[in-house]
């Protein structure tokens, strides 16, 4: 029905966004992988437009989340989580012969890879997978990783090598209140203040890419997530219902701020990398000659104000292919 949505939009001339959907791949399914091939290449033949097509097989899972204690890590849970002391949470796919040959499968199909993993062991295991099906099957497929919530400092540098798209939710790049407290700092320890190794992967040369996983980030408005990737720290605390902060470095719910990008590289990541990553960027995601006038007007130059003023800042005006789709009320 969505799908159909947005094609009736197109039709219609409403549609004011480039839309790249994924046809769903899931291992714990009764249909097997190769049913499920069939279906995603009948979707991209049904939906092929020029503002709407689907790509991508995803979101294909690895593991769960920390809250559920489902996350797959490479040290055990703590304590707290209650679930003993040599508890690693759950792996989707017991057996990583078929994970590669699944990968193998969709890239030979010609379908982007879209991966969940949130813990460090699943991260590792997507790597492993992505890293056999890049082997097997060369070419420009730009599979991404989505969430990675912990990262092993020793898998950071293979996003570059392999290729691979390091896709974040950087509006959760913070000890969130409300949060922070009762699932990320008592399940994970130690590891929790090492969350979300944004500026590591940037300075690995990974192409790191923003997104909201909207509606678990309800409000998915980039500047709140450019602010957090900046700052690490508190952003709209109106929305979370606490107290703002005056001071970057306020240590209340500031996460790692050796973590922090600059604000020329979090706008890159949700414009000019997002649009690699779709395989859009010979149409958008920069200003350049022969691309669309793709365009958002702010009231303030973001590179002048204070950062914990960014969240703030009014959309003044949406351009999409050179066509202007918002206006700001007066």
């Amino acid at each position: 029905a969505v799908f159909d949505a947005f094609k009736l939009l197109e039709e219609i001339g409403e549609l004011n966004m480039w839309v790249r959907g994924a046809g769903i791949v899931d291992i714990r399914r009764e249909e097997d992988l190769k049913a499920q091939v069939e279906t995603l290449k009948n979707l991209r033949d049904t939906y092929n437009s020029e503002l709407f097509k689907i790509t991508t097989a995803g979101e294909i899972f690895i593991d769960g989340v920390v809250e559920g204690l489902t996350a797959r890590l490479l040290e055990p849970y703590e304590e707290a989580a209650g679930k003993g002391p040599d508890y690693y949470g759950i792996y989707y796919w017991e057996d990583m012969g078929a994970l590669k040959e699944a990968f193998k499968l969709l890239n030979s199909a010609g379908f982007q890879i879209h991966i969940h993993a949130i813990g460090d062991r699943a991260v590792r295991d997507a790597l492993d997978a992505l890293e056999y099906a890049r082997i097997s099957v060369p070419g420009d497929h730009r599979n991404a990783i989505t969430h990675l919530q912990l990262v092993s400092t020793d898998d950071v540098s293979r996003f570059k090598e392999l290729g691979i798209i390091a896709n974040v939710q950087v509006f959760w790049h913070l000890k969130e209140p409300g949060w922070w407290e009762y699932v990320d700092a008592p399940f994970l320890g130690e590891r929790a203040k090492h969350q979300y190794p944004l500026g590591s992967l940037f300075r690995a040369g990974a192409v790191v890419v923003s997104s909201s996983d909207h509606p678990v980030t309800p409000i998915p408005n980039p500047l709140w997530g450019i602010k957090v990737g900046v700052t690490r720290n508190l952003s709209n605390a109106e929305f979370y219902g606490v107290e703002d902060i005056e001071n970057v470095d306020d240590p209340t719910w500031l996460l790692n701020k050796e973590e922090r990008v600059s604000l020329k590289d979090m706008i890159k990541s949700f414009s000019a990398n997002n649009a690699y990553s779709l395989f859009l960027d010979d149409k958008t995601g920069t200003i350049a000659l022969g691309k669309y006038a793709d365009l958002v007007i702010l009231e303030e130059d973001l590179f002048v104000i204070n950062p914990l003023r960014i969240d703030g800042v009014k959309i003044l005006k949406t351009i999409f292919r050179g066509k202007v789709v918002y206006h700001a009320e007066k």
